[in-house]
């Protein structure tokens, strides 16, 4: 660290100690007010009025089902293992943030290509990527953007996104293709950040919603309400669905991230809250995207087909005939029996997952009470149409996987490979090309401090700090794992307490066993399609242990 930078952290810490001032009250006061929430849920539950848990309609044009009221004891065991953490995040962690701002530390770089390709490939958006087989590429679309109304001074112009091992492709909103190899590379860069802004948006906004609602949600609200505290089915499932039913309702019915009122108030004291749209296209979104995830889920999922003679692939990356999936009938993850999806590390390591969680069911299925089992299934079919046509096992096996393994992993690995060095959500300029505009450009520039040689050479520095400030405020809160000392998260910490089965202990050990033992051989494994570094900020995971296991959190809890 030289001089500067000491400077510079000297006066980030002066300004946060001085920040606390205000923000220590409040982190003070949201604490007490925490406790006094608790009380009187715990004063209900001792006087006998209880809260129960509900399953509706959410949505406006479209309706999906989950979680309409918490339950008593799910709100206080919520409030008093997760409540904690948040406050500290809101209050403390966004002092901090402030800080950063204040000292010019609010800074995002432009992400390399090589960097660019490893997340989309070893990230959670590996679950949008499809093959193109007339261009032999793999692609991402951002179609779903044209659907949505931002707030002004948001631009979100990327529309598609292209890549193979030697090129990267990217479409913008004015229907033209900018490539990594050419002529135009300033152009294409310029292209790639807003790519960036597409892709930060994208995570929260559109992609991850299936994991949280739905099955989740709906199956944590029956299982209290059908079955067996004693059970082999009850105590397999619960705990991975401890904290959904409180943490769903907050996102659909509370709306604390993308309650976006826009006023100073909330500029200042809550800046984690500036998601580009309301709460009403957020939460109709969510509906239309989990209802089409589900459909698509249970019905025959038909892919791409590719050419006979595909053969434009270098190395890794080069997709068969054969290797794309016909057809997927069960609620099985489409990735599971597909090659040409198996070839996708990120999808590789959530498949290796499953087939250790789906052993662990199959041991336990001789124990779990069958017609209880169909009393559940008949009842999940009743919000989530053909539920109780779900192979036990299958349906068990993806429900684990999904809460316990794929929710974790897309927070954490777009927070890892990402959104900590690359995430920016607010870009305040449209998407001008430099080559065919640089009158227009010194115009626009001529209000800022910005000169056009440095924005020819690194647009990222027409990203504001602030917006980046905020941004950061709300993945601390709303996608960053929040830990808590006062219970046990991690997968391999879940407690099955089989207390009326003990004699199934040695499933359970033998379980978490089989688990460390595909830790270390996914950190020894090499990635089918290996992305080389193009810079020395690159950032790899160990082989392709995406996540090491004792990071990985077992429940849907943030």
């Amino acid at each position: 660290m030289n001089l500067q930078d000491k400077v510079k952290q000297f006066v980030e810490n002066v300004v946060y100690f001085l920040l606390l001032f205000v923000y220590y009250p409040l982190y003070f006061f949201m604490s007490l007010m925490l406790q006094k929430e608790i009380f009187t849920f715990r004063l209900k539950r001792l006087l006998n009025i209880r809260l129960k848990s509900n399953i509706g309609h959410f949505g406006f044009t479209d309706k999906f089902l989950d979680v309409t009221a918490v339950s008593t004891e799910h709100e206080i065991d919520f409030l008093r293992h997760r409540g904690p953490g948040y406050i500290e995040r809101v209050t403390l962690w966004t002092a901090r943030e402030l800080a950063k701002l204040f000292v010019g530390n609010q800074k995002v770089s432009l992400i390399s290509d090589g960097q660019l390709k490893y997340v989309l490939l070893s990230t959670m958006f590996a679950h949008a990527l499809t093959w193109d087989a007339k261009r032999k590429m793999f692609a991402m679309s951002f179609r779903e953007l044209n659907q949505l109304n931002f707030f002004p001074g948001f631009n979100f112009s990327a529309r598609h996104v292209w890549f193979n091992n030697d090129l990267i492709c990217i479409e913008m909103d004015n229907g033209v293709e900018y490539y990594s190899r050419g002529s135009y590379r300033e152009d294409y860069e310029l292209a790639k950040l807003h790519l960036q802004i597409c892709l930060t948006f994208h995570a929260p906004g559109l992609a991850h919603n299936y994991v949280h609602f739905g099955i989740p949600g709906t199956m944590s609200v029956l299982s209290e309400e059908l079955l067996s505290r004693n059970s082999v089915l009850y105590n397999l499932i619960t705990p991975h669905l401890r904290f959904t039913e409180r943490i769903n309702f907050q996102a659909l019915h509370v709306g604390k991230a993308t309650g976006n009122k826009q006023n100073m108030f909330q500029r200042f004291f809550f800046p984690r809250q500036w998601f580009p749209i309301t709460s009403r296209q957020f939460v109709s979104g969510l509906a239309r995207k989990c209802s089409e995830t589900h459909i698509s889920r249970f019905k025959t999922h038909l892919a791409s087909p590719a050419s006979k003679n595909d053969d434009g692939l270098n190395g890794s990356m080069k997709v068969k005939e054969a290797e794309v999936p016909n057809k997927n009938t069960s609620y099985e993850p489409p990735y599971l029996k597909s090659p040409y999806l198996r070839k996708i590390p990120y999808l590789n390591f959530l498949a290796a997952y499953y087939t250790v969680i789906r052993k662990f069911v199959t041991s336990l299925e001789p124990h779990i009470d069958k017609d209880e089992w169909k009393l559940l299934a008949e009842h999940m079919s009743r919000y989530i149409p053909d539920y109780d046509k779900l192979n036990l096992i299958d349906a068990l096996t993806s429900l684990i996987h999904q809460t316990a393994v794929v929710h974790f992993c897309d927070h954490q690995s777009f927070m890892n490979y990402f959104a900590q060095d690359y995430g920016c959500m607010t870009m305040r300029y449209l998407f001008i090309p430099f080559t065919k505009n640089p009158q227009l450009w010194e115009k626009i520039l001529k209000k800022t401090k910005l000169r056009i040689e440095d924005v020819r050479k690194n647009p990222a520095c027409l990203l504001n700090g602030s917006d980046v400030m905020k941004l950061r405020c709300f993945q601390n809160i709303f996608v960053d794992y929040i830990p808590t000392t006062s219970t046990k998260m991690p997968l391999v910490d879940i407690e099955y307490n089989f207390r009326k089965h003990p004699f199934l202990d040695h499933l359970t050990i033998k379980f978490f066993t089989d688990l460390h033992a595909l830790d270390s051989q996914l950190k020894r494994k090499t990635p089918i399609i290996k992305i080389e570094k193009s810079d020395p900020k690159d950032i790899r995971a160990e082989g392709l242990q995406i996540l090491p296991l004792k990071e990985i959190i077992g429940t849907i809890c943030f």
